[in-house]
C-alpha cells in the first residue's frame, strides 16, 4: 500500500484509474492496473520481472564419498543420512531409533508437528 500512495503522491494525487501507460513504468503497478483496476494498459513497453533461477551446487558422488570418509561418529552418520537418504540436516536430528526399519530398510521421517513424544 506504501508504494501505491508513494506513486499517487508522485503524480499529483491523480487517481490511479485517470492516468494511462505513459505515467506507469514499474512491473508491480501493471499488476495494480491489471489486476486491481482493470485498466488496460495499451502500447505499454516493459519487461516482466523474472525472478533468476538459482541451482543449487551438489557434491559429485566422489566429493560426497570423500567427505563422508573425512568424518567420524555421530557426524559421518548424520552426513551418511543426509546424502543416502536424502534428508534435511532437521529431519536426521529428528530421528529417534524406534524410526528405524532394519527389516523393512526404511526410515520414518517425522514432521516438527508430528513429534509423537
Amino acid at each position: 500500500m506504501f508504494w501505491i500512495k508513494r506513486f499517487i503522491r508522485f503524480h499529483d494525487r491523480q487517481h490511479p484509474e485517470a492516468m494511462r501507460a505513459l505515467e506507469v513504468a514499474l512491473n508491480a503497478l501493471v499488476f495494480l492496473y491489471r489486476e486491481f483496476l482493470s485498466v488496460p494498459l495499451d502500447n505499454l513497453n516493459y519487461e516482466a520481472a523474472h525472478k533468476p533461477q538459482k541451482l543449487p551446487t551438489v557434491f559429485s558422488p566422489q566429493e560426497a564419498k570423500a567427505a563422508i570418509d573425512n568424518m567420524e561418529g555421530e557426524y559421518r552418520l548424520i552426513a551418511m543420512l543426509i546424502y543416502g537418504a536424502g534428508l534435511r540436516i532437521n529431519e536426521v536430528l529428528r530421528l529417534r531409533v524406534k524410526d528405524v526399519d532394519f527389516g523393512m530398510q526404511q526410515l520414518i521421517v517425522r514432521s516438527p508437528v508430528d513429534d509423537g513424544f
